[in-house]
């Protein structure tokens, strides 16, 4: 064995399997916020579905500023963490768009850990603030059992068609009543505060900057904290684009993996959102679903598991 460690990731051994004009290529150095904006600040066609509602780019960036603003406003600053244990909303993909604008980690959990699964993690990212997902059947016992300052609950219902949410206001009143306490406020609240902040520039580059950090499975150990910087995530899409996969502008692409883990984050939502994509949201727990999202939505795209390729065998 040689005495000098060789790693696959330096000799790149896989390279020879690719043709030479997809190999002359450079990884942009700009911060996942910067691609998003530079590539669709004004794209009307790709952008985000979620429940019936259609948000558009323009849309979406300013959502991202008021998010921005309410974190500013709370008191996050560049080189901070946060952390959010969310479902696949609108908000949680806010949320991390507006912390690489400020310079700030986007630590994500899945909401079905334990407690104490969600306080080792929350010890490990040390967030300053901490989203959670409201009406969890868990949430009242995780906030009580966690030392943060400050708790956003981030209600999935926020972001549904305004018809949805008045029907839903006159027949299930009892879905909208978020309590708030001394170190728990809504999201709503955190962007009210936040609306008359002034941002900064954006941000730049910083190679060693950890945009998201996600936790492996612990199916043989503890889980893991991957961290992702923003190289890892535009070289995966400008990887993706060499081989020639047919990215485009308002092409429809289906999001059915969760956003805490890494396949989930970069592959099926920044990649499609870095080349306009539409992303349709949809529930990644419910795999017996996947065959109607398929016929529902009829995606030019998905990208997903081998469970749900099982699913869709046996459908």
């Amino acid at each position: 064995r040689s005495k000098e460690m060789k790693y696959a990731s330096v000799s790149k051994p896989y390279n020879k399997h690719y043709q030479e004009e997809n190999l002359d290529f450079e990884i942009p150095e700009k911060t996942i916020y910067e691609v998003l904006r530079d590539n669709n600040e004004n794209n009307k066609e790709g952008g985000l579905f979620y429940a019936g509602n259609n948000i558009d780019f323009p849309q979406m960036f300013e959502e991202i500023d008021k998010v921005a603003k309410g974190l500013q406003k709370a008191g996050l600053k560049k080189g901070d963490t946060i952390a959010a244990a969310l479902t696949s909303t609108p908000e949680s993909v806010y949320l991390l768009y507006a912390a690489s604008r400020l310079g700030i980690t986007f630590a994500s959990i899945d909401p079905r850990d334990s407690i104490k699964e969600i306080q080792k993690k929350l010890g490990d990212a040390k967030p300053k603030i901490f989203f959670i997902v409201d009406g969890f059947e868990k949430q009242n016992d995780i906030i009580a059992n966690i030392d943060i300052d400050k708790v956003v609950t981030v209600s999935p219902l926020r972001s549904l068609p305004e018809e949805q949410k008045a029907f839903l206001k006159q027949t299930n009143p009892e879905m909208f009543i978020q309590v708030e306490a001394e170190n728990k406020i809504t999201f709503d609240t955190l962007l009210e505060e936040g609306k008359d902040e002034v941002l900064p520039p954006v941000v730049s580059y910083n190679p060693v900057h950890i945009a998201a950090m996600v936790y492996t499975g612990a199916s043989t150990s503890n889980g893991k904290g991957v961290m992702l910087n923003d190289y890892s995530f535009n070289a995966l899409g400008i990887c993706q684009k060499n081989s020639d996969f047919p990215w485009g502008k308002g092409k429809v692409f289906l999001n059915v993996l969760p956003q805490f883990i890494a396949y989930g984050v970069c592959n099926a939502l920044h990649v499609p959102l870095m080349y306009g994509e539409k992303v349709v949201l949809e529930n990644p727990l419910r795999i017996d679903k996947f065959d109607e999202f398929l016929l529902q939505y009829k995606p030019d795209h998905v990208f997903c598991s081998p469970i749900h390729i099982r699913m869709l065998k046996n459908s």
